[in-house]
């Protein structure tokens, strides 16, 4: 039996490929450690203007980022 074949036909050998993908990639970004307040860095309030035009749906997720901003940023 050709080698490459049996490789594509053989389902046990699979997992141990995402196996050792997972782990490198995992030992990859485990390294990398995001600033403590990088959420404030890119956030800002939400400001709504006269020419907005609102839905409830839409109000209440400007509510709460705003309250998360809040809650998360102002000091």
């Amino acid at each position: 039996m050709d080698p490459l074949t049996y490789q594509i036909k053989c389902p046990e050998r699979l997992p141990l490929r995402y196996l050792i993908l997972a782990l490198g990639v995992g030992l990859l970004t485990a390294c990398c450690d995001p600033p403590v307040d990088s959420f404030c860095a890119v956030a800002k309030p939400v400001y709504l203007s006269k020419e907005d035009v609102l839905t409830r749906d839409t109000l209440r997720e400007v509510v709460t980022a705003n309250e998360t901003w809040q809650a998360l940023c102002k000091k």
